[in-house]
């Protein structure tokens, strides 16, 4: 089984359409294990924080990456 260590850019890319998202979604859908550290999380909600902030996501887009 391969193992992915994905930086907290990657997985942004899993909840916003940009480049490498495709990959991205790839990864999701295989076999394949994902790890990340704890602080990538962070980051990860970090950034949805931002973009809510922005208007480029709702509230509900932000609890669900929450999530």
């Amino acid at each position: 089984m391969r193992i992915y260590y994905l930086d907290s850019s990657a997985w942004v890319k899993r909840y916003f359409e940009e480049r490498g998202s495709n990959w991205v979604d790839s990864l999701f859908e295989s076999d394949c294990l994902l790890s990340c550290s704890p602080l990538g999380l962070i980051e990860v909600r970090a950034t949805a924080a931002r973009k809510c902030a922005a208007g480029a996501i709702d509230a509900v887009e932000l609890a669900e990456i929450r999530d």
